[in-house]
């Protein structure tokens, strides 16, 4: 006996579903899974689509597609069937059913009469959802003004110009205030090897210096000797290799670990096939068979009529024959 504590006043009774109405629905695919057939000798997938949109938004379909049964026609039909929705979901090469998930796609749908009077659905086609295309007048919206990087420097250089030509009172002549003066107005050498420091803004006629002044001592062979000190020159810098090689190294690495992950898992996959065609108990086999298209335990004792544990076992032994092939995790 079991106590529900439940009072059938506070919840509507649940009312019969009726088959759906012939026609097409966008549907998601929202499940999907591997099942043994009852006669234990293949497999169906089997998917789950729910209608996304419309008056029947919620309710649920179902397909079977044998792709593993003795029946090559049946095999070719399921095929053709799984076509039809990758092509309508633009997943042309998934490796799991998964990545056919939650991807509107049409569904054709017509209503079938069963024996005993009562309707029951059955899907006859796949297609894609066709989106209604943009206008073709409309245009992208302009770019906002000074929207580009480079536009705010354009903008501080035209200030700074404006500034400087209302400070010199319009005239290009006073050129001490120019936003470029510093540079121009930098230590220069005197014609008598002497260093002047005075800004371009002083009179064109330039006092002499006092260094300028002195009398130039000559050597006895009557050749100027110059009375200046040398001036200091830039000793060169020892440059840092460019971010681009760095980044490139990096890729590189970054290529190389892939390539040798993906050849490491291509040798152990390859060392596993090795194993398998060395097997020689047809019942291990067939769990190696099931166990490859990812059946539980459950599922695999139901399809070879025996119990989960000596599933159990047969997975022991093969996983202890990957191990001494080199194939298993701990190789």
């Amino acid at each position: 006996m079991a106590i529900l504590n439940f009072d059938a006043n506070s919840v509507a009774p649940s009312a019969p579903l009726d088959a759906l109405p012939a026609g097409t629905y966008e549907c998601c695919i929202v499940e999907s899974g591997m099942f043994p057939t009852k006669s234990g000798n293949g497999s169906f997938l089997k998917l789950t689509f729910e209608v996304v949109s419309g008056e029947f938004a919620g309710r649920k379909l179902w397909a079977r597609l044998n792709l593993d049964n003795p029946s090559k026609t049946a095999v070719e039909i399921a095929r053709a069937e799984l076509s039809a929705i990758c092509h309508a979901v633009n997943v042309l090469a998934p490796r799991d059913s998964e990545e056919l998930h939650n991807l509107p796609l049409l569904v054709t749908v017509k209503v079938r009469t069963l024996d005993d009077g009562s309707s029951s659905n059955d899907i006859k086609g796949y297609a894609a959802v066709k989106r209604a295309p943009a206008p073709a007048d409309a245009k992208p919206a302009p770019a906002a003004p000074g929207a580009a990087p480079w536009a705010r420097y354009r903008r501080r250089a035209a200030s700074t110009a404006k500034r400087w030509w209302r400070g010199s009172g319009g005239s290009c002549r006073n050129r001490s205030t120019a936003p470029y003066a510093s540079s121009r107005n930098s230590t220069r050498p005197t014609s008598g090897g002497g260093i002047s420091t005075t800004s371009s803004s002083a009179s064109r006629t330039r006092s002499p210096s006092p260094v300028s002044t002195m009398t130039t001592p000559r050597s006895p062979n009557c050749t100027p000797t110059s009375a200046s000190p040398s001036l200091p020159t830039a000793s060169p810098t020892s440059k840092s290799a460019p971010p681009e090689t760095t980044i490139d190294a990096e890729l590189a690495a970054q290529d190389a670990a892939r390539r040798a992950k993906r050849e490491a898992r291509w040798a152990r996959i390859r060392k596993v096939r090795n194993y398998l065609r060395t097997l020689d108990d047809p019942e291990l086999r067939k769990v190696a068979y099931f166990l490859g298209k990812g059946f539980s335990d459950e599922a695999v004792a139901a399809a070879m009529r025996m119990n989960v544990a000596a599933v159990q076992e047969a997975k022991n032994r093969l996983r202890q024959g990957l191990v001494e092939a080199g194939a298993g995790p701990e190789a």
